[in-house]
């Protein structure tokens, strides 16, 4: 079943298997076509009846996974391999390389509508020795907005606002 939102961009999807114990039936007669939207739906009545409920599952790290996968320079395996040279100049005894990544997500559903967030956040070192600099103060202690933003268009990916920092 496809829920789509107000402007039609976006649909909450439900995959509902036939039978109870059928979820993994289900999952294995999933499609490409299907998880990039080439399905044609057929428009009917429905009267829905989808519980309420919340998602947040515990952080991810994803480093191990991203090394399988085969990213180990970035994690600076072998010694040196690392290479963010774009991000900060890149020295022979001074340069940057991942020590873990996380990914974190949220779901809720409710009678009225879908609230949804993923980040994910990577932990970078230096190999160099630095003096440390003094660091700024900054408190964040009253409302405030935030904004993931692609920066080479400009668009915001995901804006929101926090009220109560506590």
């Amino acid at each position: 079943m496809q829920l789509p939102y107000e402007d039609h961009q976006i649909a909450f999807l439900v995959l509902l298997p036939d039978k109870r114990d059928g979820l993994a039936a289900l999952e294995a007669k999933l499609t490409s076509g299907l998880q990039a939207g080439r399905v044609k739906w057929e428009t009917r009545d429905v009267t829905l009846y989808l519980p309420r409920f919340k998602l947040e599952p515990p952080m991810l790290p994803l480093g191990q996974k991203l090394k399988a996968l085969g990213m180990t320079s970035a994690f600076n395996e072998p010694l040196r391999s690392a290479n963010f040279e774009r991000i900060a100049p890149r020295r022979a005894d001074d340069y940057l390389y991942l020590t873990e990544a996380f990914h974190k997500t949220f779901l809720s559903l409710d009678e009225r509508g879908t609230e949804a967030a993923a980040a994910t956040a990577i932990h970078m070192m230096t190999m160099g020795i630095h003096e440390p600099a003094k660091p700024v103060e900054v408190r964040v202690d009253h409302p405030f907005l935030f904004a993931v933003q692609h920066r080479p268009s400009g668009a915001s990916l995901f804006l929101g606002r926090v009220t109560d920092p506590r």
